[in-house]
């Protein structure tokens, strides 16, 4: 792999926004909020946000409804707190009012409350040096980011002051939900003022078409695959000897290419499942192109069962009947070449009984209280930590008769699960959170490494702040993974260890205390049109994963998706396919498979794609694409190494366009620092690039092309191709032309929708003699009563020479042929998948 040494002549710094016609838009959302821009980048994002008691979440959900005229209904609820909401939108020239009606089935106290959050963009990538910052007022707040143009945000009915979240500029919270409240009827308002000129443009919404009971329905066999990959994988999973890291890849005990393309299991899914369940989704899972599985939110509070003993007062009492699922759900896996990902902490309600010191300041849960954060400076959870991790990695599975610390099919272990104390969870241990013997604890340890390595003591106790602080945590973190990784090497742990996970937007700061294990872990959930977003302003979940691979680890990436009901989550799976092998991540796996207790789902779940014809209809395709290695890694390595910076600044894709355009044009490699506050970081003596704000070359005005010529987004648009000789792909949207690619055309007449072509035999398109037609648009929980429906994808693919084409059955079996030369149509069938064979 060449290094990228050509930077000077490839890199700008962007000033100020390029388009000199810049002008602002504002948008609503199919929410009832709305999206206000400057120059196309989004500048202001606003959302509904609530809580109930203890910051348990009460989600609002509301829906805008065709609009008259200039006069929009919406509706909604907030489940968790009893609200109904109702209300209407009215734009007039430069103002948009929003008036909201409350109802309370019944009064509730003691919650947080909730209202409107507002998110900003204050960089100066789009405006330029010294933007101006926010201004509260006692009813809202104004902004002035250009000179002489103002957004005013006004409320009627607040419950209290607006305020900046976590003292942050950037985010505004506006609560007009009140923390007590009484039943029946509460009226609020919001008035957007905008600057002159500003026009309101339609949203993407009104692009897509509605769904209806013409959808195709039963597109998806919950109970097959019609697509059989399974020959993918080497049986039984572990054959080829224990996974580790060697250097930034993954490899298997016999030297060869460790690649995985997983999913989770969880919850209810692992424990609510009969045998003749498991090996049926296990041979699934194998023949939809899978060869990793993660066990996940197996002591999980929320969920029962769980492995722990329901109706102990301690968690170090083990259901021997959940154990057993779990053991034939790794039975079954590794039988169909499946390997598994353990996790050994992640939503573990501790109870009484555990005898954790300090109990009482741990954050109460549904049934005990949880230890994340307060794990890496107290010595009771650490103990009760590894003796879960005895009891859970020593023991035998009946069903293997291998111990699991002897077990090959386990591909790695993960110690703790969104749990970091370098961005989250730090802030437990201040004077205001009220936990007095964690706060000692804390300050006993970070006095003494002010004095030892001479940091700034006014600073390093700031946990909220880059800097001295991130010193203290990440050393903290980092020898708490170091004692906890020699421990499971001393049971016999043998697999790569993975710490904590790089997750809800951590910056680069938070990386350092991850090297202690051998892989780094990533999640990073996508959204609703981000392949129309401009890398030199906006961030995309590839992007965060990608700014998670540090130079020479493996980076593995226990999370991912962008859920239902996100409408356009069908362009997501090739998409994170194609990043993914481009930038050399080791082991993608989609969050998850399913959540849902082990049966046919009548709906699509929200963290289950089983049973989604938007996921996995693709699913085989990406499978392909990833693991045969349709798409080629990068050409070129950019090693992004800002230096002291990396600690002292909150670096990260969200404001950082030089993570965001290096890792679409070439693969990403974060360079750590060389410094004595973290003699054991593994650092590096320069980078590549390192300032955040350079913009890499290569970016068009609307679109990047990889360095290998294979991958393609083009955001004007909002359309991303993959162009290989083995695979070809078009998804976003996609009618408005022909779309042509190196061996074939896709005319799509669905506005937006997902096609792909891809060799089954091993042979380049232009010569293969059996190709996978493959297409996907939405999909969702449609009519009354509500079935699962896929919207059909219509179009014809030109490809050179005479075809034999069959559509397939959900069930695998085979329509009648038809002979079809040089246009293929498809769309009448319900199905997504075509075999096509060549004569």
């Amino acid at each position: 792999m060449k290094r990228f040494a050509w930077m000077i002549a490839c890199v700008m710094v962007l000033c100020a926004a390029t388009n000199v016609y810049a002008q602002w838009t504002i948008e609503l959302t199919r929410e009832a909020t709305f999206l206000l821009r400057y120059d196309g980048a989004t500048v202001m994002r606003c959302k509904y946000i609530a809580w109930g008691p203890n910051w348990k979440a009460a989600s609002i959900d509301t829906a805008i409804n065709p609009n008259q005229g200039e006069r929009w209904a919406f509706s909604g609820d907030s489940k968790g707190l009893n609200l109904d909401i109702h209300g209407h939108i009215n734009w007039t020239e430069g103002q948009m009012r929003f008036a909201y009606d409350l109802v309370a089935s019944k009064a509730s106290a003691g919650n947080i409350g909730g209202g409107a959050s507002f998110d900003l963009r204050l960089d100066r990538q789009v405006f330029g040096d010294n933007v101006a910052k926010p201004e509260l007022t006692d009813t809202g707040f104004t902004w002035t980011p250009k000179p002489g143009q103002t957004v005013s945000v006004s409320f009627e009915g607040l419950d209290r002051k607006p305020y900046f979240e976590k003292n942050r500029l950037d985010e505004i919270r506006a609560f007009f939900i009140p923390s007590n409240i009484e039943a029946g009827r509460r009226t609020a308002g919001m008035t957007v003022a905008l600057p002159a000129g500003t026009t309101r443009v339609d949203g993407v919404s009104k692009l897509y078409a509605r769904p209806d009971d013409s959808w195709h329905a039963n597109t998806i066999d919950w109970s097959v695959s019609p697509i059989d990959l399974s020959y993918l994988n080497h049986k039984p999973a572990g054959s080829k000897g224990f996974v580790k890291a060697n250097g930034d890849r993954l490899v298997y005990g016999d030297g060869s290419e460790a690649r995985f393309w997983g999913a989770n299991v969880q919850a209810y899914a692992l424990f609510d499942a009969t045998n003749e369940a498991i090996e049926q989704q296990a041979k699934r899972i194998a023949s939809l192109g899978f060869n990793l599985v993660r066990i996940h939110h197996h002591d999980s509070a929320e969920w029962s069962p769980n492995v722990f003993v329901k109706d102990a007062d301690n968690t170090r009492e083990l259901d021997e009947k959940s154990l057993d699922r779990i053991d034939y759900w790794v039975k079954c896996l590794k039988d169909n070449g499946v390997y598994v990902w353990l996790d050994l902490h992640v939503g573990r309600p501790f109870r009484p009984g555990d005898k954790i010191e300090a109990f009482d300041e741990l954050k109460p849960g549904k049934t005990g209280r949880q230890g994340k954060g307060m794990s890496y400076i107290n010595l009771s959870i650490t103990d009760r930590m590894k003796s879960f991790a005895d009891a859970y990695l020593k023991r035998t599975n009946k069903y293997t008769s291998t111990r699991y610390v002897d077990e090959p099919a386990v591909m790695g272990v993960l110690i703790t699960n969104e749990n970091d104390i370098t961005n989250h969870f730090g802030n437990d241990f201040l004077p205001d959170k009220n936990n007095p013997i964690h706060q000692h604890w804390f300050e006993e340890i970070r006095d003494k490494l002010v004095r030892e390595r001479g940091l700034d003591g006014a600073t390093a106790w700031k946990t909220w702040e880059a800097g001295a602080s991130k010193i203290v945590l990440n050393q903290i973190e980092y020898d708490w993974n170091v004692d906890f990784i020699k421990h499971l090497r001393t049971i016999g742990v043998k697999v790569p260890i993975a710490t904590t996970n790089t997750w809800g937007n951590n910056p680069l700061f938070s990386l350092p205390a991850l090297t202690a294990g051998d892989v780094i872990d990533a999640h990073a959930y996508g959204q609703t049109e981000s392949l129309s977003s401009n890398p030199k302003y906006d961030d995309m979940s590839s992007h965060w994963i990608a700014a998670a691979q540090v130079s020479g680890k493996p980076l593995v990436v226990t999370e991912w998706n962008t859920e239902y009901p996100q409408r356009d989550r069908f362009t997501q799976p090739l998409f994170i396919a194609a990043t993914a092998a481009f930038q050399g991540w080791d082991a993608p796996m989609i969050y998850g498979y399913q959540q849902a207790p082990l049966v046919r789902q009548s709906k699509i779940e929200t963290w289950g794609i089983s049973s989604d014809p938007a996921h996995v209809a693709l699913m085989p395709t990406a499978a392909l694409i990833f693991r045969r290695g349709d798409v080629k890694r990068a050409g070129s390595t950019v090693v992004f190494a800002p230096g002291d910076a990396l600690l002292n600044k909150s670096i990260s894709p969200e404001n950082s366009p030089a993570l965001r355009t290096i890792s679409e044009r070439h693969r990403l490699a974060i360079g750590l620092p060389k410094t004595a506050l973290l003699p054991w970081l593994q650092g590096v003596d320069r980078g590549d690039v390192a300032d955040p704000d350079a913009i890499v070359g290569g970016m068009g005005e609307t679109s990047v092309t990889s360095d290998t010529q294979q991958l393609t987004r083009d955001w004007r648009v909002g359309r991303f191709t993959i162009d290989t000789p083995m695979t070809q792909a078009v998804m976003g949207w996609v009618s408005d032309k022909p779309i042509k690619l190196a061996d074939v055309t896709f005319t799509i007449r669905t506005p937006k929708a997902t096609a792909a072509i891809t060799s089954l035999d091993g042979q380049p398109i232009a010569r293969s003699k059996q190709l996978l037609l493959t297409v996907a648009a939405q999909a969702g929980n449609i009519g009354k009563p509500q079935a699962i429906r896929a919207e059909p994808v219509v179009g014809t693919l030109e490809i050179a020479g005479t075809f034999s084409v069959q559509a397939i059955r959900p069930n695998g079996s085979l329509y009648p042929a038809k002979v079809t030369t040089g246009a293929i149509p498809f769309g009448s069938e319900p199905t997504h998948w075509y075999l096509l064979s060549r004569r």
